[in-house]
């Protein structure tokens, strides 16, 4: 029972820990003069996916790869199950956008299909990571094109008030990397004991 609370609680800090890293980065990044956009794709985007990446690499060190499928199916079925069921229940009507859904939609789906077709053969070697890499790094070149020159508010400016110092902001920064690297490290090495 002990150890279903350390995830819990291990659980907690890697997430908080993400959230605020992406904050922190955040305003750091707009303080340096980096646009919205820049910090809508990279540091919103790829920082909100920091739980995963990070139980992935500690699964990796420990020799438990079966935890990195295992995480990377898991969080996709929760974001396109649990999730889209709850904000539907919550919200009646949840409008789509066309454009949204040919572009991004495609690259999802070419992404999910070619990690299920990889994992069906047992093994999911190297190479194919780089296809993975290679993807998201065309669908980045894409965005950054598409949206080159457009202003974008991407509904940051709740994460990018200056409300804060910028030794305030490092310091956070600095506590949430800990707090990732200590959540992430015993999430992996309570779920392995288990």
């Amino acid at each position: 029972m002990i150890h279903f609370f350390l995830i819990a609680l291990f659980l907690a800090l890697l997430v908080g820990g993400s959230d605020f890293f992406v904050k922190s980065a955040s305003r750091i990044a707009k303080r340096i003069g980096a646009s919205e956009l820049v910090i809508g794709l990279i540091l919103v985007a790829i920082g909100t996916s920091i739980p995963e990446f990070i139980v992935a690499i500690f699964s990796s060190v420990n020799g438990h790869t079966e935890i990195i499928v295992g995480n990377i199916v898991g969080s996709n079925i929760a974001d396109l199950s649990l999730i889209t069921g709850f904000i539907l229940l919550l919200y009646s009507g949840v409008k789509t956008n066309k454009l949204i859904l040919r572009r991004d939609g495609y690259v999802m789906l070419l992404g999910a299909v070619l990690f299920f077709f990889f994992a069906m053969t047992g093994s999911i070697k190297w190479y194919m990571g780089i296809i993975f890499l290679l993807i998201y790094s065309v669908y980045l070149f894409l965005l950054f094109r598409t949206h080159k020159g457009k202003k974008h508010k991407h509904h940051l400016e709740e994460h990018l008030k200056l409300d804060y110092g910028l030794r305030k902001d490092l310091l956070i920064f600095v506590l949430s990397c800990a707090a990732i690297f200590i959540g992430g490290r015993y999430v992996v090495s309570e779920i392995i004991f288990l």
